[in-house]
């Protein structure tokens, strides 16, 4: 990974890096991330829910604009035609707040996206933080907590950052 930034003997190179907890910004182009969609696991379920709501009340409206072009021609309506004829100004209101609530989410998501800030620092800093592996398990342990994995694969995953320490205190099988 940080070989794209540059070798070891670079260590005074500066390069703008995010938090791992959100992305990283690539050192060329700092507004580009590697993660295109900054929206959470959580935003992009409850974004869905709105979503679903208000394709039910847009074919909701469609039947009702239906029977308003058939009253409208003269059509004989059922007692369940004309109630739903009548609820029309409430599910118009509903499809309107399900949108607006839809767009908010939307709107709050980009903001959320847009508030990620690039962090310029050396590429010592950067390469002396990797060799950190204690370090290093707890920043993916941090990730495990955000974007939650199976257990044995976190331990596969944890066992193998910090093989050199566990040896060193016969933790492991080396």
């Amino acid at each position: 990974f940080l070989g794209r930034y540059g070798s070891r003997d670079q260590r005074d190179k500066k390069v703008k890096v995010v938090d791992a907890n959100v992305g990283d910004v690539d050192e060329e182009n700092p507004s580009s991330s590697s993660n295109n969609d900054n929206k959470t696991r959580k935003q992009k379920i409850a974004e869905r829910k709105v979503q679903e709501k208000v394709t039910k009340w847009e074919k909701k409206m469609k039947d009702v604009q239906a029977l308003e072009e058939r009253a409208k021609k003269g059509a004989k309506l059922s007692k369940k035609q004309q109630i739903k004829l009548k609820d029309a100004p409430a599910c118009r209101r509903r499809l309107k707040s399900w949108k607006e609530k839809l767009e908010k989410q939307r709107r709050n998501g980009a903001a959320d996206a847009n508030a990620i800030k690039p962090v310029t620092m050396t590429l010592g800093e950067l390469y002396d933080a990797a060799d950190d592996r204690i370090g290093l398990a707890k920043e993916y342990l941090a990730l495990v907590r955000k974007y939650p994995a199976i257990m044995r694969t976190v331990i596969f995953h944890t066992r193998r950052i910090c093989k050199s320490e566990l040896a060193q205190y016969q933790l492991i099988a080396s």
